[in-house]
């Protein structure tokens, strides 16, 4: 369990026990920006990732050491959203311009880059808007063969070995998550700017499935 609390200085992030809540490690991220909704777990539980300003820290759990750092701070793209694959050797980057970069954990160096910001009409392809294509959401499947992104437009799926799309649904989603099997993709969607609901897609068949309004 995290714990991001009013009584901790700006900046600090504190793992807790979570059946007792005793405080275990603090971690000082020399930064007042640190969102919570931007820690992520590593599988095997010993790395926490997280944003700071324009940088992707990654720490030890067991001692609250930095271990990495994934630099944004010179480029001209911002952090939205993170992922850890699931056997803990990658992590996927959400940035605005829809473009999700997958980065090697021991070198932190970027292995591919898949860019979600174009929408296929026919044979052409045509650049969303700068509004339309922050990538707000990036999820891992289980398998760890294919990620998926969502910006404010549709849902893209890439092939991570392949390095190719493996599906679209156009629907702006603000937050992803995968079935345990791998075959079903859910997020959260608005329809014409008003109604709430959480869609599932059928990845397998590559089709929509059901749509629960919230």
């Amino acid at each position: 369990t995290i714990s991001l609390t009013d009584e901790q200085a700006p900046g600090q992030l504190q793992i807790v026990d979570a059946q007792h809540g005793k405080p275990q490690v603090s971690v000082e991220a020399d930064s007042q920006f640190l969102f919570k909704e931007m820690i992520c777990w590593s599988p095997d539980g010993r790395s926490l990732s997280g944003l700071i300003g324009d940088e992707v820290a990654i720490w030890e759990t067991a001692t609250g050491k930095r271990e990495k750092t994934l630099g944004y701070a010179d480029s001209d793209k911002s952090v939205l959203s993170l992922t850890w694959s699931p056997d803990g050797s990658k992590l996927a980057v959400g940035c605005d311009e829809a473009l999700v970069n997958i980065h090697n954990i021991a070198d932190g160096k970027v292995l591919k880059t898949f860019n979600g910001g174009f929408v296929k009409i026919g044979n052409q392809s045509i650049k969303l808007p700068s509004f339309s294509s922050m990538m707000n959401s990036v999820a891992w499947s289980p398998n760890g063969k294919l990620v998926a992104g969502a910006n404010n437009h549709q849902v893209t799926i890439w092939d991570v070995n392949a390095g190719t799309e493996a599906g679209v649904f156009k629907s702006g989603t603000e937050q992803l998550t995968w079935s345990p099997d791998g075959t079903q993709l859910a997020g959260s969607t608005r329809e014409l700017s008003t109604t709430d609901s959480v869609t599932v897609w059928n990845v397998t068949q590559n089709k929509p499935g059901s749509r629960f309004i919230a």
